[in-house]
């Protein structure tokens, strides 16, 4: 379950919070009267950038999906570091 608390009690211990935030890899929500807002740890953050990123295009998509369903046993294996834009990993065949 996420943590919660308030804008002021954040502003009070904000670096006991960061600290916590930072050492549990977890988000926290603050609730304030404006609208609550989540504070998570940057590769938290990232990953999700990545991920929205990744499914922005149909064809990534459609292939994580698929590659999700694929058993372990079948799966290949690629070579990431000759994938330079989200073109070649249309053509990912090319690289197995």
């Amino acid at each position: 379950m996420t943590k919660t608390t308030t804008y002021t009690k954040l502003r009070t211990h904000l670096k006991a919070y960061l600290d916590e935030i930072n050492d549990t890899q977890e988000a926290l929500v603050v609730e304030r009267k404006q609208g609550s807002v989540v504070v998570m740890p940057l590769e938290e953050w990232e990953s999700w950038l990545e991920t929205f990123y990744l499914l922005k295009s149909p064809a990534m998509a459609k292939r994580l999906e698929e590659a999700l369903n694929e058993p372990i046993d079948t799966a290949k294996i690629i070579d990431v570091s000759k994938l330079k834009n989200l073109k070649d990993f249309e053509n990912v065949s090319s690289l197995i």
